[in-house]
């Protein structure tokens, strides 16, 4: 849930605290918590009640695989996905490295690596040192795979092999979801990705 205010949020927890009471059901507690935003996300707040349960405040959450951050403003932490990124390509390594054949680990790589980082990226508009640090695991692979350290000489192999860098794949996946966005039936949607579509050409053109 989403509210501006505290009072409003509290309201918000007590109108669904009572529709599931008045079904028999009940919230699970450990699983939800407060995660604060804004100029104030650091100042002193009142307690949120669930019930006759207080919600802990915690400064990131996990929604749908994507780890997002309190602060003065919205941002999400990437760092989980260098683990994550590593842990697939190690493993794909190891098992296509028998294949005398470096062509077959970079189509692992594209196939089921860069995935693992470019999964929900269009729309947590990441900062330029997140998207310079993720593109950075995609050179390593290529210098682990080729064995060459050369950053030029990587930039062209990834030319080549049709390897694009990760800001550049990550405006193609961000227009691509405005434009699906845009298309949904839905009156506020609608108008804020029309509005944000237009803020976001007026900056790359």
């Amino acid at each position: 849930m989403l509210a501006h205010t505290s009072h409003a949020l509290q309201r918000m927890l007590d109108i669904c605290n009572s529709e599931i009471a008045a079904s028999d059901l009940h919230f699970s507690v450990v699983k939800s918590v407060v995660m604060r935003v804004g100029p104030r996300w650091n100042c002193r707040c009142a307690e949120f009640n669930l019930g006759s349960s207080v919600l802990k405040f915690v400064d990131s959450i996990k929604y749908l695989g994507i780890y997002m951050k309190a602060g003065s403003k919205f941002s999400c932490c990437c760092k989980h996905l260098k683990l994550r990124f590593y842990s697939s390509f190690n493993a794909l390594y190891l098992r296509s490295n028998s294949s005398h054949s470096e062509l077959v680990s970079v189509q692992l790589l594209q196939s089921f690596c860069l995935p693992v980082i470019l999964c929900g990226l269009e729309v947590t508009e990441p900062q330029k040192y997140v998207l310079t640090m993720l593109n950075n695991l995609s050179n390593r692979a290529i210098y682990k795979i080729l064995k060459v350290s050369d950053k030029d000489v990587i930039c062209y192999i990834r030319q080549c092999l049709g390897l694009h860098d990760i800001d550049v794949l990550y405006k193609e996946r961000h227009e691509r979801f405005l434009r699906r966005t845009g298309l949904l039936r839905h009156a506020v949607l609608h108008s804020l990705t029309a509005e944000y579509s237009f803020f976001y050409s007026s900056i790359f053109l």
